[in-house]
């Protein structure tokens, strides 16, 4: 078969490939012609290099930002050294020997020193009014051990105030009694003291750039409720706001008063004390 007889039998084919392929020329043309694709790629291949080299920020503006930062940075230490609870080291577990026999030597502290002073000061305090849960192993045993610092200060903070407003005015009641201080297990650890290590922070120290504040913080509460006159109560809750360790008045702070003109109120509240602890430290 020559071309002549292919030709005849495939003439509607070949011509229709032919009209395709010239058709298909046609349409590159015009697309390369309108978006210059090759032009488009090669654009798109700078950017990334361009971005980076652009600069968003200029000197100035990191130079503010680095000052805001500072600011924001003192602001947040200065809070902390006004907020946080450093207990004393009879408090802590960290070289103490046995935790069991270091709680109860504790326990019996903060158990007779309040109620020698509350004798000294006149007030009702029974030791059975001083309360909080055996604590079972070591960590429990810390939480509690700090548990009892704020109960301890607490308590001292308020036999002062009353002593104190008593001393003003020989006709004011005064501290009255001492009904309940109560060490809380409502008290929030996240992140725990192993072992009841002290965490130390050290003021020069590089922070984390991401902190949860929830990795950071330790809550120890304290229930209580007593009876006192109006200047007691107020000068007590100053002495919580102002003395180190700080020491936080809860909601759900209540006074009632007495059935008569110049009964004692009742007080009922909570207290709070709050561990500020470094993430470093305690990583």
């Amino acid at each position: 078969m020559d071309l002549n007889d292919i030709w005849a039998q495939n003439k509607r084919w070949i011509l229709g490939v032919f009209a395709g392929l010239i058709f298909f020329w046609i349409a590159t043309s015009i697309v390369s012609s309108v978006y210059n694709a090759q032009s488009a790629e090669r654009s798109a291949r700078q950017v990334p290099g361009s971005v980076a080299k652009e600069e968003f920020y200029d000197q100035r503006d990191r130079k503010t930002a680095r000052a805001v930062g500072e600011q924001l940075a003192s602001a947040n230490q200065r809070l902390i050294d006004e907020l946080d609870f450093d207990a004393p080291d009879r408090f802590l577990l960290a070289g103490k020997g046995d935790p069991d026999l270091h709680f109860d030597q504790v326990a019996r502290y903060v158990r007779s020193t309040l109620v020698d002073k509350s004798q000294q000061f006149g007030v009702e305090l029974a030791g059975s009014s001083l309360d909080w849960d055996p604590p079972v192993g070591r960590e429990e045993i810390q939480r509690t051990l700090m548990g009892l610092c704020v109960l301890h200060n607490a308590v001292e903070r308020l036999l002062d105030a009353g002593d104190e407003v008593r001393g003003a005015s020989g006709d004011a009641v005064g501290l009255q009694a001492v009904e309940k201080f109560e060490v809380s297990k409502k008290g929030r650890s996240r992140n725990s003291r192993r072992g009841g290590i002290r965490r130390v922070r050290q003021r020069g120290q590089k922070r984390a750039s991401s902190i949860d504040v929830s990795e950071r913080v330790d809550e120890y509460e304290v229930n209580f409720k007593f009876r006192a006159d109006a200047a007691t109560v107020q000068l007590f809750l100053e002495k919580c706001r102002a003395q180190k360790p700080a020491i936080l008045l809860q909601d759900g702070f209540k006074m009632k008063s007495g059935r008569n003109p110049g009964d004692p109120l009742t007080v009922m509240g909570r207290l709070v004390a709050i561990d500020v602890r470094d993430t470093e430290a305690s990583s």
